[in-house]
């Protein structure tokens, strides 16, 4: 963003942008940390095509949930972030040995009324049976990177997870 702000003269403005993304990523951890005692994780999981995908550590929304909210890395995803991809297939067997104490579902499946998310693999995940699971569709800013659409997914999980 600061190299695009130099190009077209908006410098200031492109410092402006991230200074207030670190801001509001600094307010949010402070609640969600407040809410969770600071030892609660989380995962992202995008379902398409009946597949499942889980984002990394590093990149993409995960970049956010880990780094710039400081939500604990569950071990499933610490193992599947060695690779280069932002999503990551995984199986439905693997998250059902998900570590993860809230889980954000990208459903891009909700046209087929998501029948992956009525298997009995899927009910039991310890995430599900709490309730802990927050839904959302193909069009939400978890599948984009950058300054507005991670704003945007920090007030998701804002609004997800502090009540």
């Amino acid at each position: 963003m600061l190299k695009v702000g130099e190009i077209l003269g908006k410098s200031k403005e492109a410092q402006k942008a991230l200074d207030d993304y670190d801001a509001k990523a600094a307010e949010a951890k402070a609640k969600i940390q407040k809410v969770t005692g600071g030892t609660k994780s989380a995962a992202a999981i995008w379902m398409i095509n009946k597949k499942f995908f889980i984002v990394g550590d590093n990149v993409s929304s995960g970049s956010v949930l880990y780094q710039d909210l400081g939500v604990a890395v569950p071990e499933t995803v610490k193992k599947i972030s060695n690779s280069k991809a932002s999503w990551n297939p995984i199986s439905l067997e693997e998250i059902a040995q998900l570590d993860a104490d809230y889980i954000f579902l990208i459903n891009s499946d909700q046209a087929d009324e998501a029948k992956a998310l009525q298997d009995t693999v899927w009910k039991s995940i310890p995430a599900v049976v709490k309730g802990n699971v927050f839904e959302f569709d193909k069009a939400s800013t978890w599948l984009y990177y950058g300054a507005t659409a991670n704003s945007q997914t920090i007030d998701n999980i804002v609004n997800s997870i502090v009540k």
